[in-house]
């Protein structure tokens, strides 16, 4: 998954405050538990263009597993804990305590 700040051709804002408007919402959605990589990209990228009045438009460029990817995992209960295996891509993976 690579992410781009704004479309090819078009130059990113960098913002009046502390981080871009690309920054910005990218890490106003980094901490959501359960959110899937999709969606978080789409919820940045309307973000993006609500803060830039459309003007700044994010793309992404993906070729992803046939799997869920989360970046951080929701934790119903103690019997799911937040792995720092990665998984065969490379990926955080999320599922059951082996007991360990």
């Amino acid at each position: 998954m690579i992410s781009f700040a704004t479309e090819a051709g078009k130059t990113a804002d960098d913002g009046t405050a502390d981080h871009s408007p690309y920054t910005a919402a990218l890490l106003g959605v980094l901490d959501q538990p359960g959110l899937k990589e999709g969606r978080m990209f789409r919820s940045v990228r309307a973000r993006v263009k609500e803060t830039t009045g459309g003007a700044q438009v994010p793309i992404e460029k993906a070729q992803l597993p046939d799997q869920d990817i989360y970046l951080v995992c929701e934790i119903p209960d103690r019997r799911f804990r937040r792995s720092t295996r990665l998984g065969p891509f490379g990926f955080v993976q999320c599922g059951r305590s082996s007991g360990r």
